[in-house]
């Protein structure tokens, strides 16, 4: 008896839940699966121990966290349709929206019971345009967001639906802005949530969400200037749900605006700081610009770096980057041509809150672009980035950019991956194979026998706590014509 006690002490002792997860050595494949082409616009979501995947065909496949499959939302139609997930706040609900290429310019949209799969509305919508990015399910729940593109990419629109039953409750067309005659099309949306002062005109202790979107970036639109130099035509747009607001009430009155006309496009949404009153983009021509605490848009930006001086060269960034460290840690992939990427730390001026500073910490080139996001864990001192074309999956440390491991993807990755309670990474690649990632090990991973009769698969050096990262230990590459310091007095 005395030997069975002990052995239950020994096993609870090994599989104590609020031990630490610790990073692997070198990521683990531990299963691929073959699904439909995954493309740009195709997304993984982890929710209560299952992932959910929306293919290139407008399905959705749950599996379970060994791979197997168990449940599936039949493609509804047998031709390419690139699709998005949103899951609710709650994960009580997913919204897939989809669309069909070389089809007719509309956007097909589905709510689903997340238990179930069950459709909740009595038909699926059809949005007028593409959609761009992913759709965006309110932070309460009650509303979805997304933007679309028609006329083949001269007006965006901006799509407010309710969620109880699918039906359009706000709609903005960027042909109806005034003062607006110029072709626009719209890039994916960026949301700020829990903002913590009022909306972006006059405070009001408006906590609703705030949605962020710049122009879609289209090199055909750009206007060479004196000197070769090519600029765009390009504002930003932001748009917040009133307070107390009714769907039944006159949406005329709902917040939405144009900042300061900036001559820059984008092909991603912004990263939105956690305090949801600020964003980051990437522009075209490798131009990053920011938007501080408290200085939100129709101000010029308080943050400004370019990522190169190839004014030849006008793609933006792939993605909008990063944030860690509470904000303070900026980390953004360059445009084609110029593939690296970068960190930065910002720093704001509390003395003089219209003067930021931004010091480049390290910059890594990379073999293809990186045009997924890019991920942290372990408390934001890992990140982990995919090369797009055939290359790799790697591990490198956040704050200096040295590299820990990397995992050959076998195939292009140009659709979102997702890090999991930091132990798993999954990913897709075109060619339609999904791959689960050991990327951290904690008690319950190991075997259940007592510790000393089992042989530890960590490495002896793994370190039981991370060190505190000092920047300044940390040398700074810069390749030709990217500033380390890079000041904005304005």
């Amino acid at each position: 008896m005395f030997r069975f006690v002990c052995l239950v002490l020994v096993l609870a002792w090994r599989c104590h839940p609020n031990e630490a997860v610790v990073p692997v050595d070198q990521g683990e494949l531990l299963w691929s699966q073959e699904f439909d082409e995954f493309g740009s616009k195709n997304d993984i979501v982890h929710v209560k121990g299952q992932i959910f995947i929306s293919d290139a065909k407008c399905g959705v496949k749950v599996l379970d966290m060994d791979g197997s499959v168990v449940g599936n939302i039949a493609p509804a139609f047998n031709k390419r349709c690139p699709s998005g997930l949103a899951f609710a706040e709650d994960l009580s609900f997913f919204v897939l929206a989809g669309y069909f290429v070389n089809d007719d310019e509309n956007t097909l949209v589905t709510a689903y019971n997340a238990t179930t799969l069950s459709e909740l509305w009595d038909e699926s919508k059809i949005i007028e345009g593409l959609f761009e990015g992913n759709p965006v399910v309110s932070t309460d729940g009650l509303y979805l967001f997304l933007v679309t593109n028609s006329m083949n990419k001269t007006r965006g629109n901006l799509v407010v639906l309710d969620n109880s039953n699918g039906a359009t409750v706000f709609t903005e067309i960027s042909g109806d802005i005034e003062g607006e005659d110029r072709p626009i099309a719209y890039a994916p949306l960026g949301v700020g949530r829990d903002v913590d002062r009022g909306n972006w005109n006059s405070g009001g202790r408006n906590s609703n969400d705030m949605l962020v979107w710049g122009e879609l970036y289209m090199e055909e639109r750009g206007m060479e200037q004196d000197g070769g130099v090519t600029v765009f035509d390009g504002t930003l747009h932001f748009f917040q749900l009133p307070r107390d607001f009714q769907p039944s009430q006159n949406n005329t009155v709902a917040a939405s605006g144009i900042g300061n006309g900036i001559n820059k496009t984008t092909l991603s949404a912004p990263v939105i700081p956690k305090h949801g009153r600020g964003a980051c983009f990437s522009f075209n021509s490798g131009m990053i610009r920011c938007w501080s605490k408290g200085h939100f848009f129709g101000k010029t930006p308080t943050v400004k770096f370019n990522l190169t001086k190839e004014f030849n060269n006008t793609s933006p960034g792939p993605n909008g980057g990063t944030l860690a460290f509470d904000d303070t840690i900026y980390v953004v992939p360059g445009p084609s041509g110029m593939p690296y990427i970068y960190a930065f730390e910002l720093f704001e001026n509390r003395t003089h809150p219209f003067e930021s500073m931004a010091i480049q910490l390290w910059n890594i080139s990379t073999p293809t672009l990186v045009e997924t996001n890019i991920k942290t864990a372990f408390n934001d001192t890992l990140m982990y980035y995919i090369e797009s074309e055939g290359g790799h999956l790697k591990c490198v440390e956040t704050m200096t950019g040295i590299e820990q491991w990397k995992f050959k993807t076998s195939g292009d990755v140009t659709s979102d991956f997702k890090v999991i309670d930091d132990k798993y990474l999954i990913f897709g690649t075109t060619t339609g194979k999904a791959s689960l990632i050991r990327i951290g090990n904690g008690p319950c991973d190991s075997p259940s026998a007592p510790p000393s009769i089992v042989e530890s698969n960590l490495p002896s050096d793994a370190p039981s706590s991370f060190p505190s990262w000092n920047p300044s230990e940390t040398p700074s590459y810069s390749p030709s014509g990217v500033s380390s310091i890079v000041e904005s007095n304005l």
